[in-house]
């Protein structure tokens, strides 16, 4: 049984993924739920180890985190070298850890996010199909106004790690929904930032970089596999990527993708042919032929969501079937 993922995104970026083949994998730092790029970047002030050797903060490889490379491996960057006792490091210093764990973080690290869901599912189904999410469409499809791509998730995954595999480590999996404000959430995640802390602060002859890297993969799951339930409606499943050690590339990644071996087809939101006199207007007839042309040529199917309004009912137009 062939199964699906759902995106969801604004008509304007249909030239971009149809027409050129291409996807965006984007930094971590621009999803829009800030609780899972920044919970676990906290550190106390007074935190004190038994051990006098964790009590060593080497900045082995943590240079000018503004101004230089995250994967600089020069002399200088290798000779820059400050011991200080963790009990006596300011705040200023605690600062530049956690600006220089957060900007590799951010910059190492792509994603890309699509919905779980069924496609053969009818309209009128209680478990609706994964291109009729009304709160997708609101929030990523332009209020109904764009698409929803629909993709052939194993065929997607085997693509992607084909182009991506020689520069990144690929990860995916579904979203976890979880209360992240109750006690056992923000435990864990104490438990899990201090044994990381203690970690790369002990290692004093390692660097350092690599062990948050280790960090960020050992603990992958934890860290950006979970959500709170407040997002769970969108079903979300993740592809994310993390340069390998060769890779310095710190921008987003787009990756060019044979759409004809990943797509099944195109769906055009209800409002796709509406413009309120408000909004900025286009040639609709003009970008539904292109669209048309487009998935005709790619050999791929599209699709309208139409609303009966007589019979308050939405049913599924076929426009392309290949």
């Amino acid at each position: 049984m062939t199964e699906y993922l759902f995106h969801y995104t604004k008509e304007s970026n249909i030239d971009y993924i149809l027409n050129k083949q291409t996807l965006l994998l984007n930094n971590i730092d621009q999803t829009n739920d800030p609780y899972e790029y920044k919970k676990y970047d906290t550190y106390e002030m007074d935190n004190k180890y038994e051990d006098e050797n964790d009590r060593i903060f080497d900045t082995d490889h943590f240079i000018d985190y503004k101004n230089r490379p995250y994967f600089d491996n020069s002399e200088d960057a290798n000779n820059y070298r400050i011991k200080l006792k963790l009990d006596t490091i300011d705040s200023d210093r605690r600062k530049y850890y956690f600006n220089y764990y957060k900007n590799l973080k951010n910059r190492i690290i792509k994603m890309i996010s699509f919905c779980t869901g069924d496609y053969t599912k009818n309209i009128d189904d209680n478990n609706r199909a994964g291109f009729l999410y009304p709160r997708m469409w609101s929030q990523y499809g332009n209020n109904s106004k764009g698409i929803c791509i629909v993709f052939k998730k194993n065929a997607l995954i085997k693509e992607l790690s084909m182009q991506l595999c020689k520069d990144f480590e690929i990860f995916y999996n579904d979203i976890e929904y979880i209360d992240i404000f109750s006690d056992k959430h923000t435990k864990e995640m104490y438990d899990l930032m201090r044994k990381r802390d203690r970690h790369v602060f002990s290692n004093k002859n390692k660097n350092k970089r690599q062990l948050l890297i280790d960090d960020i993969k050992n603990n992958i799951q934890k860290y950006f596999f979970v959500k709170d339930i407040d997002w769970e409606g969108e079903k979300e499943f993740r592809i994310l990527i993390i340069n390998k050690l060769n890779n310095n590339d710190i921008n987003p990644k787009i990756v060019e993708i044979n759409m004809s071996k990943v797509l099944f087809c195109v769906v055009l939101g209800e409002n796709f042919e509406y413009r309120n006199e408000e909004e900025p207007q286009i040639d609709i007839k003009k970008m539904f032929s292109k669209i048309e042309s487009i998935c005709k040529k790619r050999n791929i199917g599209l699709k309208m969501i139409k609303r009966d309004i007589y019979n308050c009912k939405y049913k599924l137009e076929h426009i392309y079937s290949p």
